[in-house]
Formats: C-alpha cells, sequence, structure tokens
C-alpha cells in the first residue's frame, strides 16, 4: 500500500465527502472485500484450468503428468481482474433475495 495511507484514510478516499451511517459503511467494507478476494482468485483459476487442460492432454497421450505449479507461476493482479470481479460481485449482488 502507498505509505501514508492507512486503511482509514483508504476507506474515505473511496467514498469521499459521502455521509455514511455504520451499516453503510460495513456494507461497502464487505464489498470492497469481496471484489479484491474475487480478483485474486483469478490467476490461481488460470493456472488450474491451465494444469488441468495440460494434465487432460498429457494422459490421453501417455506421456507424464506435467510439474505442478509454484507460485512463480502466478502472474500479477490487473485491470483486468478487477473488472471480471466487479462483473461477478455486481452479478451476485443484483441476484440477492429480497432486493427487488
Amino acid at each position: 500500500m502507498t505509505e501514508g495511507y492507512s486503511g482509514r484514510s483508504l476507506f474515505f478516499a473511496c467514498i469521499g465527502d459521502t455521509a455514511v451511517n455504520n451499516w453503510d459503511a460495513f456494507m461497502l467494507v464487505l464489498a470492497l472485500q469481496n471484489l479484491c478476494v474475487t480478483a485474486v482468485h483469478r490467476p490461481i483459476k488460470e493456472i488450474l484450468e491451465k494444469k488441468k487442460k495440460e494434465h487432460a492432454a498429457a494422459l490421453a497421450e501417455g506421456r507424464p503428468a506435467p510439474a505442478l505449479s509454484g507460485s512463480s507461476d502466478i502472474r500479477s493482479l490487473n485491470m483486468e481482474d478487477f473488472k471480471d470481479a466487479h462483473q461477478q460481485v455486481y452479478q451476485a449482488a443484483i441476484m440477492l433475495p429480497g432486493d427487488a
């Protein structure tokens, strides 16, 4: 995180000067947490899908299974990860029961 930014100041940077009650603040924090966790999972999911395909191809061709992935195989996050995560979180949120 950028030096000088506390979690509190980052939170208020996200909501600006908007006055929010405790429930709204809590829900915003949960939404941001869900967005970040979903984005972080995308590169890992890509590796798992790639390894699954490689394993199936190796089995079909009678080759040994590929080596396991390590932490060095995980790519850095990018803006597409957050855009995809936003779409997933948004879709899940609009499908919540009782929010009509």
